[in-house]
């Protein structure tokens, strides 16, 4: 058992060390998720993209997104410049 405040380290399925018990770093946690169409070809693309497996993937965009949601709830706004250097808003419903 790990002491409060202790952190452990072990091997994940790919042999990546994981820790666990360091501060602000919950524990993994495994979830079945029923995708629609337009995200498993997301998803598909992204691995083909990134060359991350689909676990790797998901644990990303999860990542990025709690951030996007973070940020904007802050107040912050998303800008994206187009090639010809116009400046659009990015909203996410």
């Amino acid at each position: 058992m790990t002491k409060p405040g202790a952190t452990s380290e072990t091997s994940g399925r790919d042999g990546r060390q994981e820790r666990s018990g360091a501060p602000g770093v919950l524990p993994g946690k495994r979830v079945t998720v029923n995708l629609t169409g337009k995200a498993a070809q997301a998803l598909e693309d992204i691995q083909k993209v990134t060359g991350y497996n689909a676990t790797d993937s998901i644990n990303r965009a999860l990542q990025v997104y709690a951030y996007l949601e973070e940020l904007t709830r802050d107040g912050g706004e998303f800008l994206y410049r187009d090639g010809s250097g116009q400046l659009e808003r990015i909203r996410f419903l």
